[in-house]
């Protein structure tokens, strides 16, 4: 119940974050059309909902706050804003330290798009060498006493049955990163895992080329500050190596990238226009995309997509069909 709830909040917060969007700018179709592609995105709502009770949720409820309150920076002054990205940061690395990859940059990023002067870029300097340390004293302190590892596993396999293994729990009763490193080579590169990569690929490939056509869209609007703002979101990624749930680390990312363009479209209306009138010159492939989000489901979290199997089972044997 609790974790369905922290959902809702999400889910919530997230709604309100592209609304507020949508509500502030003229070409209302266009904007609408943002709103319904990152709704309906396999990575968003629909991911986090498929992974529900995992500490992500609360760390994204976190940064949209920490995205919405930044949007307003120079009513809340430099001192404030410091406060805000520190403090809001050390607690999603303190609910899980894989937060520094997950939300840190984007929310850092968010502070220094609005005040880059050189104060500012001072303190934005020593809030990451605070974060650095807080992550490091987390990831190497940090361990799971309350039940011993045997014990845990046994209550967790009552509760959630077989599918809940050693490796399951190892990350919280602290194993080291040779492990985390062996464990992804081991799960990371397998025939089957390939599969779902390759299917994560072709089913956001539409996406992924309706966002290269928003984006050539509204490159004249885009400083250096808010490329590197975009390319910091895709920060998730460093977590390859370290978890073999890598398609949650792409739903992140897509997440990631979707909250930092909209509000780069709140925060800058000539941007907002371009890339408003393009979704709406593109409507049609927008709404394709919207639809396409509901028939493929959430993107997974060790697997791309439910679908996945079935995919690979009709291609499988359509090839089949035509090579015999």
């Amino acid at each position: 119940m609790v974790s369905y709830l922290l959902l809702g909040v999400l889910a919530a917060t997230m709604v309100v974050f592209w609304v507020r969007i949508w509500h502030r700018q003229d070409r209302r179709l266009g904007m609408l059309l943002m709103l319904m592609v990152a709704l309906a995105s396999p990575a968003t709502i629909g991911h986090f909902a498929l992974d529900v009770g995992r500490s992500d949720v609360v760390v994204y409820t976190l940064a949209i706050c920490l995205l919405l309150a930044l949007s307003r920076q120079r009513m809340l002054g430099r001192g404030l804003a410091a406060a805000l990205v520190l403090g809001g940061n050390a607690t999603a690395i303190l609910i899980h330290e894989a937060a520094f990859f997950m939300i840190m940059p984007i929310t850092l990023m968010a502070w220094h798009y609005r005040d880059s002067a050189r104060p500012a870029v001072w303190a934005q300097g020593a809030v990451l060498a605070a974060l650095v340390g807080l992550t490091y004293w987390v990831s190497t302190h940090g361990a799971y006493e309350a039940r011993p590892l045997a014990a845990h596993l046994a209550d967790m396999q009552a509760m959630h049955g077989e599918h809940v293994t050693k490796g399951s729990l190892s990350v919280v009763h602290r194993t080291g990163i040779e492990e985390n490193i062996q464990r992804t080579l081991e799960e990371g590169f397998n025939r089957r895992r390939l599969v779902h990569h390759l299917a994560l690929a072709l089913l956001l490939l539409p996406f992924g080329g309706l966002s290269l056509k928003v984006l050539a869209a509204v490159r004249g609007e885009l400083s250096p500050r808010a490329w590197l703002w975009l390319v910091s979101a895709l920060s998730p990624l460093a977590l390859y190596p370290l978890g073999h749930d890598h398609f949650r680390w792409w739903a992140l990312v897509l997440t990631n990238l979707m909250l930092v363009f909209g509000l780069l479209c709140y925060l800058k209306p000539t941007l907002c226009l371009k890339a408003a009138a393009c979704l709406e010159a593109k409507r049609r492939w927008a709404l394709g995309v919207v639809a396409l989000g509901l028939i493929s489901g959430p993107l997974g979290v060790v697997t791309s997509f439910d679908i996945t199997p079935a995919l690979v089972a009709r291609l499988s044997g359509a090839l089949a069909f035509f090579a015999g």
